[in-house]
């Protein structure tokens, strides 16, 4: 990339593009995007088409304003397994940190733990 990384925790203030580069690779997420191929035979992320990661199933709720995941199994680097509240710690981390995640989290809606 030409560059270095900074940290692998993509939540602190002044992690770099490089390090959420290297994360997105070493990190699984509730969802991720699916890929489509464009007309001059690149990929692209398709933004309508989400994909489980962590999460095995998802639900809306009608008035759109509950998700409800059901995780995969999946266990972190030392063997212990990734738990909802594993997932909702990372949740109220992000919205309560301040700066860039806190600042996605408000896009979707979510400005409190």
């Amino acid at each position: 990339m030409g560059s270095t990384i900074n940290s692998l925790d993509i939540h602190r203030s002044g992690t770099n593009r490089p390090s959420y580069q290297v994360a997105a690779n070493c990190y699984d997420r509730l969802l991720t995007f699916g890929t489509k191929t464009l007309e001059d035979g690149s990929l692209s992320y398709d933004y309508d088409n989400l994909k489980g990661e962590l999460a095995e199933t998802w639900e809306v709720s009608e008035d759109g304003r509950t998700l409800t995941f059901t995780l995969r199994e999946a266990t972190f680097w030392d063997g212990r397994p990734v738990t909802a509240q594993d997932v909702k710690w990372s949740f109220d981390r992000a919205v309560t940190l301040g700066g860039f995640p806190t600042t996605q989290m408000a896009a979707g809606s979510t400005t409190s733990p």
